[in-house]
């Protein structure tokens, strides 16, 4: 039988290079004042055929959320400014993609389908 149940998994990350560890300042311009640490992302439906519904768990949270070939290929870029998006997926071909939320040098990432 087919288990239909997924477990959600967020990886976090921090893009070395832009702010040095020892000058972290959470009031940056460009970040939240919350760490994505305590933010989840919730992606659903998944698998989907037409559209996923993007969900972060903390509202004080703004941001850029990418979909990401796994070549590494940015298909789409759009600003994300409240607890939830949508993205339009009915014309991407089937395959695994990376959902990738970034705010300021912290970023949360999470696969997702693409399944016609």
């Amino acid at each position: 039988m087919l288990n239909l149940h997924r477990i959600q998994r967020d990886w976090h990350c921090w893009t070395p290079g832009q702010v040095p560890e020892e000058d972290w300042d959470p009031e940056w311009e460009g970040s939240s004042n919350m760490p994505l640490a305590d933010v989840h992302m919730t992606v659903a439906p998944n698998p989907t055929t037409d559209r996923f519904q993007i969900t972060l768990s903390k509202e004080e949270v703004s941001g850029t959320l990418d979909l990401i070939s796994t070549a590494g290929a940015v298909l789409l870029t759009q600003p994300f400014r409240s607890t939830s998006a949508t993205i339009e997926v009915k014309d991407i071909p089937n395959g695994v993609y990376l959902l990738r939320f970034s705010s300021g040098h912290e970023c949360i990432v999470s696969s997702c389908i693409v399944q016609h």
